[in-house]
């Protein structure tokens, strides 16, 4: 199936265990919309454990866009998504960041500020379908940066729920605020 129409929804479950099964799925698990009725979603869950399509509340869940569930998905635990959906105003924010972005992020238990050098696709063995996860290589800007990182060659990279704060000197003038997707710029990496 094709999740790159214009009709594309996506889900994140906000409430206990939503059914099916005697698991259930947990908080924080994201999932595609294949059909839906005005009270159920009926679609896969990706990172639930459960196979196939299943049938969820429209009250236990939280409807998101593609590149939403994209920058969720590389959050972990599933747990944190929650937190960072909470954050509404800075996840908004962290939704339209682009190269060149100053950011503050969480790096080995201490906050750093860095540069975003690009938003990266992440491919790993478990397949989501045609949906990829999105991180950012962020570009510590502290002195130390050189020496904690002088023998890695990749920039670290930082999921939406390692960024703590998102600096804006102007309004930001980014396509995704005015309603238009963006997806340029975007590198692949396969861990």
């Amino acid at each position: 199936m094709d999740r790159t129409g214009p009709g594309q929804k996506y889900f994140i479950v906000t409430k206990g265990k939503a059914k099916p099964g005697k698991k259930g799925i947990s908080k924080g698990c994201i999932g595609y919309v294949e059909t839906e009725t005005k009270e159920e979603v009926i679609g896969p869950v990706f990172t639930s454990g459960v196979k196939g399509s299943v049938k969820l509340e429209k009250e236990n869940l939280h409807m998101l866009s593609k590149h939403q569930a994209q920058l969720l998905l590389f959050v972990s635990p599933s747990s944190k998504r929650l937190e960072v959906l909470q954050k509404e105003e800075l996840f908004r924010a962290i939704c339209c960041l682009v190269q060149s972005d100053v950011v503050v992020v969480q790096h080995k238990k201490e906050s750093k500020p860095g540069v975003v050098q690009g938003v990266m696709q992440i491919v790993r063995k478990e397949s989501y379908g045609d949906v990829t996860m999105l991180g950012f290589d962020v570009e510590i800007t502290e002195t130390e940066r050189k020496a904690a990182f002088k023998k890695e060659s990749a920039l670290p990279l930082f999921s939406a729920g390692d960024i703590l704060k998102v600096i804006i000197d102007s309004p930001p003038s980014s396509p995704l605020l005015a309603g238009n997707k963006q997806e340029g710029n975007v590198r692949f990496f396969i861990r």
